[in-house]
């Protein structure tokens, strides 16, 4: 029952199988694979492990679905790329997503805390995403969607 508990508070994501299959093969898990050994939650008390998982948005269809977010499972922090528009959910109490707490002031430290986090996760793409410990608007994308329209592109 404890083991299933400590699942429930760690953000696992898609990138975790692999490792997992591994280790439960006995296998090396190479150092510069992307993702960890769910086995460390289960075996392991307090496990060294991500506060977040990353999720991020090429541009499809309009320029403002270019965006990068965070989530830990029970609060959601989004920057959208082009506009710098925020979004912050409280997924514990709304996990549809359905309010937009960014602008509440109960949510204030809250909001600076995520983009702070936002920072510190972008910072090593270097100054077109952060500067002087700020987010960055981009005026371009990197990447394109291949249905987005073409005459729309940077």
């Amino acid at each position: 029952m404890e083991v299933i508990h400590t699942f429930r508070r760690k953000p696992a994501e898609l990138r975790d199988f692999l490792p997992t299959m591994l280790d439960v093969a006995g296998l090396k898990v190479p150092d510069d694979m992307d993702g960890r050994s769910l086995l460390t939650l289960a075996v392991v008390d307090n496990p060294q492990w991500r506060k977040y998982i990353d999720m991020e948005h090429a541009e499809c269809y309009f320029e403002d679905n270019y965006w990068c977010a965070l989530t830990d499972g029970k609060i959601k922090y989004i920057w959208f790329f082009r506009t710098g528009k925020e979004q912050l959910f409280d997924l514990s109490n709304d996990p549809h997503e359905l309010r937009n707490c960014s602008g509440l002031f109960a949510y204030k430290k809250q909001l600076e805390m995520m983009r702070n986090e936002m920072v510190d996760h972008l910072s090593e793409r270097g100054e077109g995403f952060v500067k002087d410990g700020k987010l960055v608007i981009r005026e371009s994308s990197l990447l394109y969607s291949p249905n987005y329209p073409k005459s729309n592109m940077i």
